[in-house]
């Protein structure tokens, strides 16, 4: 390629960035949201969020005494129930292929 033809390429390539960037820049970007579809959206988000406000302000309403937790009698009061059977933890070899059995050593109860 001779040195003109590179310059002109590069020139032009230059023009082409500058007048995309000039009509990406200056698009009126309400433009873009105006089909009933986007509406009907903006709708649904402006009522899924006035409802998780409203929402949002209950639970903050909500005040909870924990004082009885810090008292003697729920101090004294004792589990009456079984403590739960022991399981196994996951596979020996997790790598293993799932339709093989492998015996569970003793070692990997809780």
């Amino acid at each position: 390629m001779s040195k003109t033809t590179t310059n002109i390429i590069v020139l032009l390539g230059i023009v082409t960035v500058m007048v995309g960037g000039y009509f990406f820049f200056t698009q009126d970007s309400t433009m873009f949201l105006q089909s009933s579809a986007s509406d009907q959206q903006l709708e649904r988000l402006l009522v899924s969020s006035q409802l998780f406000v409203e929402r949002s302000n209950t639970l903050a309403a909500i005040n909870i005494d924990t004082t009885i937790f810090d008292s003697a009698v729920f101090d004294s009061l004792k589990v009456f129930s079984p403590p739960p059977d022991e399981y196994l933890i996951g596979r020996l070899n997790p790598f293993a292929p799932t339709n093989t059995s492998i015996p569970a050593s003793p070692t990997t109860t809780q």
